[in-house]
């Protein structure tokens, strides 16, 4: 009934608690399931360490050795070898919730016409200590009105169907870092996607995570998916960004807003403003200054999204 996918390329401290909180929500799942480990790229030392540690996991499991080149193409041979048409994602640095999978599986199966369910997220640092939290729409129907301004799921919290991600072609490899956004947006053209009400996980937040160590090349490829919400064309933008070298998230994002495709488009311009203004800042190293500055570009340019990302953020938590 329940594939659960792994991927996972090294092994560091936060493995066995991830595994421990997987285990734990199988134990309030009353249905067929397996663990799918996609070990990939690992060095024999760090998938030595990683098969010991899986070894100690009660349930159903299975191990898949890849060489893929990058996370898309990763899960993409997790979601070919799953054994169930429902995948629930899951990172080797993230807590889940006793009740996840049971209340996503639930879900899925009340609700045939929507093809995956993410839900909401507790943010946590190198301890389990809750930080933060974050707020993602509920309905189908604001979901796909917010999928234009930027990401709607947290990817280690998602549940969805494996028939309807390959009937879009799976994740694509040139949407660097941000391929789980680019799947979600394609997947909101045919179907319904919605996020539960209830608190599913506990993402980490660290400096080794994807999204800090490769923020440029991950803001670059959002910027690109989020064109195709307000009618650009992509494959300029695209070559436009392409040809932008930055070694700072400020360089960038400078250089962005000049481009003439964002110019002309004024929500679009406001959308990356805000974009960079919900990362945080010790990630950004975007000064005070510099976010005020991005918020008269908000205010300008699509004050009525400006108002909505206030009562957003009155919503969430500040760390």
């Amino acid at each position: 009934m329940l594939t659960i996918l792994l991927p996972v390329n090294r092994y560091d401290e936060y493995f066995d608690a991830a595994l421990v909180s997987i285990q734990g929500a199988i134990e309030k799942f009353d249905y067929s399931n397996e663990l799918l480990v996609v070990i990939n790229n690992s060095t024999k030392k760090e998938k030595e360490m990683i098969l010991k540690s899986v070894s100690n996991y009660r349930y159903t499991k299975r191990i898949v050795v890849s060489h893929a080149a990058d996370l898309a193409a990763i899960l993409n041979i997790g979601i070919e070898k799953a054994k169930f048409n429902l995948i629930a994602r899951v990172d080797s640095d993230d807590i889940n919730y006793p009740e996840r999978f049971r209340d996503q599986f639930i879900f899925l199966a009340q609700n045939p016409e929507v093809a995956l369910v993410g839900g909401q997220i507790d943010l946590i640092g190198k301890s389990e200590t809750i930080i933060g939290k974050a707020h993602y729409p509920i309905s189908s129907k604001s979901i796909k009105k917010e999928l234009c301004y930027g990401n709607c799921f947290a990817h280690p919290a998602v549940m969805y169907r494996r028939e309807a991600v390959e009937s879009v072609g799976g994740y694509r490899s040139n949407f660097t870092y941000a391929e789980d956004y680019d799947l979600w947006v394609r997947l909101a053209e045919k179907y319904k996607l919605c996020n539960l009400r209830q608190t599913v996980i506990k993402y980490r937040i660290h400096e080794d995570q994807v999204s800090t160590t490769n923020l440029l090349e991950q803001i670059k490829s959002t910027v690109k998916i989020m064109a195709f919400g307000f009618n650009l064309d992509q494959l300029e933008l695209e070559k436009n960004l392409e040809s932008l070298v930055a070694n700072k998230v400020k360089t960038l994002v400078e250089k962005i807003l000049n481009l003439e495709q964002v110019k002309k488009s004024r929500k679009f311009k406001a959308a990356i403003a805000l974009l960079v203004i919900k990362r945080r800042s010790r990630v950004t190293q975007i000064s005070f200054k510099q976010k005020i500055y991005l918020l008269l570009i908000v205010l300008k340019n699509d004050p009525l999204r400006m108002i909505q990302s206030i009562i957003q953020a009155l919503l969430t938590r500040i760390y």
